[in-house]
């Protein structure tokens, strides 16, 4: 959910390094520097979210109990081929 939804803020204190801090500021301005940490960290814990889920569930479907599925990389490898093709990158 972003700011921009007008959920509830709170006030927090946090150390960043000077480095980051100049980087933020350059990016964001010293007007947008909450809200580009708050999107930043909103992103962090969605991929932190999705890797622990991938984690608890990695060997949950067994390529013997799902055959159709053998054929997956080497379909997709074949689609980016020919999606290069058709750029003209290959």
């Amino acid at each position: 959910m972003a700011i921009e939804e007008r959920q509830q803020r709170v006030r927090t204190h946090v150390l960043l390094s000077q480095e980051t801090l100049d980087a933020v500021s350059r990016l964001a301005g010293k007007r947008g520097r909450s809200a580009f940490i708050d999107e930043a960290v909103q992103q962090k814990v969605r991929q932190e979210r999705f890797l622990r889920a991938l984690k608890e569930t990695a060997g949950t479907i067994r390529d013997e109990d799902h055959p159709e599925f053998a054929d997956v990389p080497e379909y997709i490898h074949q689609r980016r081929l020919e999606e290069d093709r058709l750029r003209g990158l290959s």
